[in-house]
C-alpha cells in the first residue's frame, strides 16, 4: 500500500491497497496530480491520483527501484535501479526511451547535472 499521511494529525488522509505486489521502494511526485513508485522487483508505476489508479507499469528492471526523478524537460522520468541500469521514460505515453549500459554496482540514487544533459548515479 501507499499512504498519504496528515502530517498535522499523523492520521492516513488516502490510500492506494495493492499498489504493489512487493515492498515499496521509492516514491516521487511527477506533478499535483501525478506520482511515480518503484518497488522492490523493480516494477515502476505510474499513477494518476485524481482517479487513483495506475496509469502506466514499466518492467524493463530486474531488481529494485532505488530512485525516481523527473527530467528537467518534464517529459521524461530517470530511474535507477538495483540492477545496475539507469532508465528513461516518456512519463506521459510509458514508453522506454533510452537504457544504460549495465554497471556492475546498484544504483542507488541519481541527480540530473548540466542542464539536464548529465546524469549522476
Amino acid at each position: 500500500s501507499i499512504a498519504a499521511l496528515d502530517l498535522g494529525t499523523g492520521q492516513p488522509a488516502a490510500q492506494l491497497t495493492n499498489a504493489h505486489d512487493t515492498a515499496v521502494s521509492c516514491i516521487t511526485m511527477l506533478d499535483e496530480q501525478v506520482m511515480a513508485s518503484g518497488d522492490d522487483d523493480g516494477v515502476i508505476k505510474i499513477w494518476d491520483l485524481r482517479q487513483h489508479k495506475c496509469s502506466h507499469t514499466l518492467s524493463e528492471h530486474e531488481d529494485f527501484i532505488a530512485d525516481i526523478q523527473l527530467g528537467p524537460d518534464g517529459r521524461t522520468m530517470l530511474c535507477a535501479g538495483g540492477d545496475g541500469y539507469l532508465s528513461v521514460w516518456n512519463r506521459k505515453s510509458g514508453k522506454l526511451t533510452a537504457m544504460s549500459d549495465q554497471l556492475d554496482d546498484e544504483l542507488l540514487s541519481l541527480q540530473v547535472l548540466k542542464g539536464g544533459r548529465k546524469v549522476l548515479c
